[in-house]
Formats: structure tokens, C-alpha cells, sequence
């Protein structure tokens, strides 16, 4: 499929295991594993690539990936907005050039310059990427930056049901939905981030699935007019959130 420039394109699973994450998230969501090049392999469902598996040290963590045309000059543009740089830009041969940056809050992401591989090949479907969203420790501060890096449009949606808390939606050109963002509350316990979200057939499945495999459900809500998500959080405690769409 075909990706807008500045809309998030791909995610991809870092981890220092990649046995015991292709077996986790094949039990959970149907993924197949393939090795592509190097340290980098795919999860492939029914043949079609869903996100990347990237062997790396430190901690297990999934990152939404943000179609730029320079990987470098976008990084640089960051830095310039008081972002900092996790990961410097590098080459996957064949596949793309890379960085990973850490928002002035923290929250980090990933920018995907294609060299060979255009990020999923399907999106808002059963088993495939379906959403990211940014929680946000200052919503207006996220507004900036994220508007200024990557030209993006927003619009507030009325009061969500968190709260009373507003929603975010980031678009690209004022068409393309790029992701959402919420303020979260400091009771929430939670830190900046952006979560990606899957899309399931059966939410109690799923979950039970997880379970089984030695995941945990850590939050779940019914979304109105959306449907019903669920947080779960990996036997390497990184996160991802699915979710079952009215």
C-alpha cells in the first residue's frame, strides 16, 4: 500500500530475543516471522508485511515509524525543536534509513526513509496496524512540535470520556489521519509515549491468548462509538495495545 509523506507507515519491534518475540506475538496475532537482512526480520500475516522485528539490545519496546523523505535532515529538524536523538540515522541495505527520537517530553518514535521497503503492506485491518496515539504529559507543547516537525494538521474532537479530557487527531495536509494524542492525568501512573494499536477479530481471544502466552492485560476500556481496546504488555514488558472496532 501506498504511504503520505509524514503519516506513521510502520512500527517496528526492537528486541534482544527474537525467538521468544516471533513466538509470542505468532501465538497472540497470527504473525509469521521472516529474516529479511542482518539483525532485521518481518511479521508477515497471510504473506503481507504487518511491522518490522529488530534484533537490539536494552529493553523490549515497539515504535511507530513516520515516513520522512531524509531521515537525517528530519532528525536535525527535530534536535532544532528540542527533541533529543535515541538512535542516529542508519541504513537496513534494502530496506530503509532510519533514526529513533525522543520528543521534548520524552515520547519516542521513529523516522522511515525508504530504501527498498515502503513500511506495511496493510493497514486497518484484522491482525495489522490500526492506530498510534501519543499520550501526552502537555498536549499544547505536543501540538507544537509534532505541527512544526512534520507539517501536521490537528483538530479537537469534543470532550473524550477520560476525564473530560478533549482528543487530538493529527492529520497530514488536512486528509490523512496521522494519529491521535491525549493529555494524560498524573494519577495515571503513566509516561509519555505513543502506543500502537492492532486490530482484532475477538478482544477476549486475544487477550486470553496473551495471557496464555505469558502477557498480561494491563488496561481495557469500551471506546464509544469505536469499540472495545485492550493494553497488553508482552513477557518482555513492552507494550501494545489491540483492539476489537464496532
Amino acid at each position: 500500500m501506498s504511504h503520505p509523506l509524514h503519516s506513521f507507515c510502520f512500527a517496528e519491534l526492537h528486541t534482544p530475543d527474537v525467538a521468544a518475540a516471533s513466538a509470542f506475538y505468532g501465538d497472540v496475532l497470527g504473525w509469521e516471522t521472516a529474516h529479511v537482512a542482518g539483525d532485521f526480520h518481518l511479521f508477515l500475516r497471510e504473506g503481507k508485511a504487518i511491522i518490522g522485528l529488530r534484533r537490539s539490545p536494552g529493553p523490549q519496546r515497539l515504535l511507530g515509524y513516520v515516513k520522512v523523505a531524509s531521515a537525517d535532515a528530519t532528525a536535525a529538524r527535530a534536535t532544532d525543536l528540542g527533541a533529543t536523538i535515541d538512535t542516529s540515522p542508519f541504513d537496513t541495505p534494502g530496506v530503509a534509513r532510519t533514526a529513533v527520537i525522543r520528543d521534548p517530553e520524552g515520547a519516542a518514535f521513529g523516522l522511515w526513509e525508504d530504501r527498498g521497503h515502503g513500511g506495511a503492506d496493510v493497514q486497518d485491518q484484522i491482525g495489522a496496524m490500526w492506530w498510534i496515539e501519543l499520550m501526552a504529559r502537555d498536549i499544547v507543547d505536543a501540538r507544537h512540535f509534532y505541527t512544526r516537525l512534520f507539517g501536521w494538521d490537528w483538530r479537537e474532537t469534543p470532550k473524550y470520556e477520560i476525564g473530560e479530557r478533549s482528543y487530538t487527531v493529527f492529520t497530514v495536509d488536512d486528509r490523512t489521519a496521522a494519529g491521535g494524542a491525549l493529555q494524560f492525568h498524573p494519577a495515571w501512573g503513566v509516561a509519555p509515549h505513543w502506543a500502537v494499536f492492532f486490530q482484532v477479530e475477538d478482544w477476549a481471544t486475544t487477550t486470553a491468548r496473551a495471557k496464555a502466552a505469558g502477557g498480561s492485560l494491563t488496561f481495557w476500556r469500551d471506546v464509544p462509538h469505536t469499540g472495545r481496546l485492550g493494553v497488553i504488555q508482552d513477557p518482555a514488558c513492552a507494550e501494545f495495545t489491540v483492539m476489537q472496532t464496532t
